[in-house]
């Protein structure tokens, strides 16, 4: 049976590389956001592992709740300081929320609504020791600029998940910025073994053995296929008009027959898809 991939940057494929010999395996998600959009666990979850999901917004929170049956939810945000922090909502379902203020006027002046709130926060080792007391397989961390605060907070837990893996860009862009934190998590006994464009991955110095998975990005052995709602399948795009060469009345008529033409190929090209056992869904 094909693996499916619900993850943005088909992270989950990766870490089922590394870990698809593990059953009933465990997973902490920091900055779980939503259950099925982009979600890097779910993919997990339907395979019967459980997991711990950290989220500060209260309607994501709340869809998780609901939607991840056996899993645990804390909402809460991270940081060094356990207490009430002030967590910026940026736009509606953007996904870059963020406790970082500067971060937070940022997107302000790229145009991005704010609404303030307030949000309990935790010690990452509160939480792992707490609510972790067996092995945890994958841990990721997507703070949206939050990383170091985070990382720093883990201070005082023994946990060590066998692959932590971070959001290693300033968001929504290819600027890194994981100087900020690495440092902090390599002296917690990890090792730097992959970066995939957006995440940097680590393997706990406890489990050498599956740093070998991580040797190459996701690819035609891995055996997977992605949902009809994943960005590859649904940013399918065709010429506009301008590459046409079309001019004068007859672009109109043109243009309404093009893009009849696109929806029947779109359609034609997920059946094919779902045929040759490369798209899940219906």
């Amino acid at each position: 049976m094909k693996f499916v991939s619900y993850a943005q940057n088909f992270e989950d494929v990766l870490l089922y590389r590394a870990l698809k010999h593990i059953r009933n395996g465990r997973y902490v998600d920091i900055g779980a956001h939503d259950p099925t959009r982009d979600s890097v666990s779910l993919a997990f979850h339907n395979l019967g592992w459980v997991g711990l999901h950290v989220e500060p917004q209260p309607r994501y929170a709340a869809a998780l709740k609901k939607e991840r049956a056996g899993d645990q939810v804390i909402e809460a945000a991270v940081s060094t300081n356990a207490g009430p922090i002030t967590l910026f909502e940026v736009g509606d379902g953007t996904g870059i929320s963020t406790c970082d203020q500067t971060l937070a006027q940022r997107h302000k002046k790229r145009g991005f609504s704010l609404k303030k709130m307030t949000v309990p926060c935790m010690r990452l080792s509160e939480i792992l020791n707490t609510y972790c007391a067996e092995d945890v397989h994958w841990m990721k961390i997507d703070v949206e600029g939050f990383e170091g605060e985070v990382i720093r907070s883990w201070q005082g837990s023994l946990v060590r998940p066998w692959i932590v893996l971070l959001e290693s860009t300033e968001p929504n862009t290819t600027v890194a910025n994981f100087s900020t934190w690495e440092a902090d998590l390599l002296a917690l006994g990890y090792k730097y073994v992959h970066f995939d464009g957006l995440n940097r991955y680590y393997v706990s110095e406890n489990h050498p053995e599956i740093s070998a998975a991580f040797n190459a990005g996701p690819n035609y052995f891995d055996n997977f296929v992605v949902t009809q709602n994943h960005w590859i399948v649904a940013g399918i795009q065709f010429p506009e008009q301008s590459a046409l060469g079309v001019n004068g009345a007859g672009t109109g008529q043109l243009l309404n027959w093009v893009t009849s033409y696109s929806a029947r190929v779109v359609k034609r090209l997920k059946l094919n898809l779902r045929r040759w056992g490369l798209l899940a869904g219906d």
